[in-house]
């Protein structure tokens, strides 16, 4: 048995983002300025090594930057003619063009891209999105 965990902690005065991953899809930051991090690195998954060490890493939100964190379902959906997922590198290319907008139009356009992506084909797996930005 085993799971892929993220977990972090914000400072909403500073900006400051404590975290550690477990084999999750690496968090990206959207920077205001359009510019794309994710944060790495990745632990092991959670139930794979009982005696696993996991690091505490930091990064930082400026004002206007907004962070994602996703699950595979967002980034694994597949489209059968392209025989391709619709991958980090299509979110990100999406993040850009709305990271100006609020959270809840960021993950609409998000569930709205990859429906089409997937001709609308009924999801195969959670599609999990959690988006804050700093003001």
């Amino acid at each position: 048995c085993f799971i892929t965990f993220f977990i972090a902690e914000i400072d909403a005065a500073s900006g400051e983002i404590c975290y550690s991953n477990a084999g999750h899809n690496a968090p990206i930051i959207m920077r205001a300025n359009g510019n794309a991090e994710r944060l790495g690195p990745t632990g092991l998954i959670l139930g794979i090594a009982p005696d696993a060490q996991y690091e505490e890493k930091t990064a930082h939100l400026n004002p206007g930057d907004t962070l994602l964190l996703f699950s595979d379902g967002v980034t694994e959906p597949h489209n059968p003619d392209l025989d391709e997922e619709f991958g980090e590198e299509r979110l990100v290319s999406l993040l850009k063009e709305v990271r100006l907008h609020s959270a809840v139009h960021v993950i609409e356009a998000v569930r709205r891209e990859v429906a089409g992506f997937t001709g609308g084909a009924p999801a195969s797996d959670d599609m999990t999105l959690v988006v804050a930005r700093r003001v």
